[in-house]
């Protein structure tokens, strides 16, 4: 969901602050990457149970080869990346 909604919310942020073109364009990318995966090693480091946060890093970074190009389609779609 945050390679998704996250871009999507932060195009119309983006927009009406006024921000364009290369900028536009790289927050937004920036937004739909994948979540960080420091989160498993301070799991692995306060003891806990890792194997959700792998599960959800390698889900994020699994959905980002789809939502990554979908985004900048959007983008495109919108007219907003130059």
């Amino acid at each position: 969901m945050k390679n998704f909604i996250y871009p999507i919310f932060s195009i119309f942020i983006l927009i009406s602050l006024g921000v364009t073109g290369t900028s536009l364009l790289t927050t937004v990318i920036l937004t739909s990457c994948p979540v960080a995966g420091l989160v498993v090693l301070f799991t692995l480091e306060s003891k806990g149970d890792a194997e959700p946060g792998i599960l959800l890093v390698s889900l994020s970074t699994i959905l980002s080869l789809i939502t990554i190009p979908f985004i900048i389609f959007f983008l495109n779609f919108l007219h907003l990346n130059s």
